[in-house]
């Protein structure tokens, strides 16, 4: 038994291989992304991908009093320097204590520093937390893929990562499926040969390792799921009988050559009546 992202149609099928078609297409958008929860009182920073959150430990303060604590060990060397520079006992720092707004900047610094020091940066980073605190933390942080929308407030870990979730799925995959729709539209303005939307020249190119990208239309949006949805959501579909075998082997084919997948609604398709379209890599 496997655990999948997203409900699936019913569907039995007796045959010499598994009907993965449409579920293939799916680990293209199996991404990991952080999610960070901006808060002066135990922040927390968790990894996630399209199953769910888990919390992963990088030393982050529990509180802001903690971490200014931690950040004052730190300049000790600094502050001990600037007492023999001072017959009056001022510091370096200017003698004053620092506002709450300087302390709350600084805290965001110790925070960004240890996601810098602690993650993969290559991976995006999606804030959570109020909108003032999310502000400032933005000003603050050195990380180079934070996603533009947050999620508002900390919530339980189901609601953050439901919320969370959505905006991946907006700002990253999204994106993505819709650069691919679109460079099939651009080549198919120029009457090139680098694009097919019948299964026989699809087969021959994946037989020949020539797809780069398939697009295969194998999502439904229905209420009608085994949770009962007041809102449409998105279902696996699986191909009709007729062509199940052959739009198993294709994207077998294309998956075992490098090639990208990607699982469209089947009302988007841009060829109407076509299960799949391809992208040539020559």
């Amino acid at each position: 038994m496997f655990y999948l992202p997203y409900d699936t149609q019913e569907y039995l099928s007796v045959d010499e291989m598994f009907h993965l078609a449409p579920v293939l297409s799916l680990l293209n958008d199996l991404k990991d992304y952080y999610v960070l929860c901006v808060t002066q009182h135990k922040p927390k920073i968790y990894k996630g991908d399209l199953y769910g959150l888990s919390e992963i430990l990088i030393g982050l303060p529990n509180n802001l009093e903690e971490g200014l604590l931690i950040d004052e060990i730190g300049l000790t060397n600094e502050r001990q320097g600037s007492v023999y520079a001072s017959t009056k006992g001022f510091n370096a720092r200017g003698g004053h204590k620092n506002s709450a707004e300087e302390e709350r900047h600084r805290f965001w610094r110790m925070i960004d520093q240890r996601v810098l020091k602690y993650t993969d940066k290559k991976l995006p980073l999606i804030l959570a937390g109020t909108k003032n605190e999310i502000s400032e933390y933005r000003r603050q942080t050195n990380y180079p893929k934070v996603l533009n929308r947050h999620v508002d407030g900390v919530n339980e870990s189901r609601a953050l990562f439901s919320q969370a979730l959505k905006l991946f799925k907006e700002e990253i995959i999204k994106p993505r499926h819709e650069a691919i729709v679109n460079q099939y539209l651009q080549l198919g303005g120029m009457l090139t040969d680098k694009i097919a939307n019948d299964f026989t020249a699809i087969t021959k190119a994946a037989d020949d390792g020539r797809v780069d990208k398939l697009i295969v239309s194998g999502i439904k949006l229905t209420t009608d799921t085994v949770q009962d949805n007041s809102e449409p959501v998105p279902v696996i579909t699986m191909p009709p009988e007729e062509t199940a075998q052959l739009s198993n082997y294709i994207t077998r084919e294309v998956w075992g050559s490098g090639g990208e997948l990607v699982n469209i609604e089947a009302g988007s398709m841009l060829v109407e009546g076509r299960l799949m379209l391809a992208i040539m890599r020559y």
